[in-house]
């Protein structure tokens, strides 16, 4: 080191020395309320700065900027393009959306829901109280539910260890309902065909001259229930009733 950078250095450590002298006579002339009150300041200020270093959260976001997304360019139409348009007759990708047809129930012409020995002559009094607006078809559990005619699934309310699986399916004034369901294959707004699996029979002995499972099938129009052996298929006599 040079004799010039010595001097330097001397001045520098003589500056500085004078000013912890001035610091430290300036520190013991103040009251110690004061010196303690600096102190905390310090200290505070420090604290709220690691606090809030530490739970910022721009600490645990990623600020990696995602790929920028470059729209196609669109392409002016061809003639070709121009051509197909004008041509009513070219067909096109798009499939028609499939409506069902609004047909009331004839009679003779639904379908059984269930095979087995019709339980109900089409309404049954349990317990002087309540009313079945239907029939009650037997069967075991675990046996298809199918649908007796078109429509479109309008409620589902799932099996539970105190209510019965119950499907609604309307068309039109006509309403479909199929209680006593275990596993229910649709979803509100499906489209249905005669024959359609809804789901399968629960496990459900509700009255004492039952001896299997059943099937409660109601047919109501306008909300006014009907008489579904009014308008269901001729079965064998295995579907009369006991």
């Amino acid at each position: 080191m040079s004799d010039k950078q010595n001097k330097v250095w001397m001045r520098i450590r003589a500056t500085v020395g004078r000013i912890k002298i001035a610091v430290g006579n300036r520190w013991r002339r103040l009251a110690p309320g004061i010196r303690y009150a600096l102190v905390y300041l310090v200290a505070m200020i420090s604290l709220t700065s690691l606090m809030w270093w530490w739970f910022n959260p721009a600490r645990f976001l990623d600020t990696t900027l995602p790929p920028t997304i470059t729209e196609p360019e669109q392409s002016e139409p061809s003639d070709q393009d121009e051509e197909q348009e004008d041509d009513p007759q070219q067909p096109t990708d798009t499939e028609p959306e499939v409506s069902v047809p609004v047909v009331e129930p004839v009679v003779g012409q639904l379908r059984w829901p269930l095979k087995g020995e019709l339980l109900t002559p089409g309404q049954r009094y349990a317990n002087n109280y309540t009313v079945v607006h239907g029939v009650h078809i037997a069967g075991n559990a675990g046996d298809e539910v199918r649908s007796a005619w078109h429509g479109t699934v309008e409620s589902v309310s799932a099996h539970t260890e105190f209510t019965p699986g119950e499907i609604v399916v309307s068309n039109g004034a006509w309403s479909f309902v199929y209680r006593n369901l275990d596993a229910i294959y649709v979803v509100p707004g499906d489209s249905l065909q005669p024959g359609a699996i809804l789901g399968t029979l629960c496990a459900r002995k509700d009255y004492p001259d039952y001896t299997s499972d059943y099937l409660e099938f109601g047919l109501k129009q306008d909300n006014v229930p009907e008489n579904p052996l009014d308008y269901l298929e001729t079965e064998s006599s295995e579907q009369e009733p006991i």
